[in-house]
């Protein structure tokens, strides 16, 4: 039996949230509309009108969880990040920004 188109799209969208809360915004992004009257509401800011402004909007809020899910503060460098991500903090390189 073949799934049903909603449930595939339930399916499809719980992958993408899962990307996403671990800093991928592109699936979940791949999801929504592109046209110029989508809109996206999210806790990281205000109300987001457009392509333009919902993709934005969405790689920040993404990049908010990557940090949050590497235990690192807003504002942190992506030489941090990444170093972060590589478990390499101890490198003396990786601490000098």
């Amino acid at each position: 039996m073949a799934t049903p188109e909603p449930d595939r799209f339930v399916e499809q969208y719980h992958q993408a949230l899962d990307a996403f809360f671990r800093g991928d915004p592109g699936p979940a992004q791949a999801l929504y509309s592109h046209e110029d009257d989508a809109s996206l509401a999210n806790p990281f800011g205000p109300v987001a009108v457009g392509w333009a402004e919902v993709s934005e909007t969405m790689e920040r809020a993404a990049a908010n969880y990557r940090d949050i899910a590497l235990a690192l503060a807003p504002g942190t460098s992506e030489l941090q990040r990444g170093t972060a991500k590589a478990g390499a903090s101890s490198c003396p390189s990786a601490t000098t920004r």
